[in-house]
């Protein structure tokens, strides 16, 4: 079954929000090392490939994407303070 043009803009409409994530990572790599930014755009496109595979799916779950996005940005920058933390002492 197909899904409903609604589907497909709430859908869209998600991907549009996840998008504006990206300043969000970037703001938060400006804290760290160098070395973190590329963990972070990692994380964000490995998030950015799961947004797609779901628009191909079921297009209305990627409404769900900005909220995970932020999810996976506070646990993976806090892995990586906590790894800087343990570094340093």
């Amino acid at each position: 079954m197909r899904p409903g043009v609604w589907s497909y803009v709430f859908g869209s409409l998600g991907l549009i929000a996840f998008l504006a994530t990206v300043p969000l990572y970037v703001s938060a790599a400006n804290m760290l090392p160098p070395w973190c930014l590329i963990i972070l755009a990692l994380a964000w496109l490995g998030l950015l490939a799961f947004a797609i595979w779901l628009m191909r799916m079921s297009p209305a779950w990627v409404l769900a994407m900005p909220v995970l996005s932020v999810i996976a940005l506070a646990m993976v920058s806090g892995v990586l303070e906590f790894v800087i933390v343990l570094a340093i002492a």
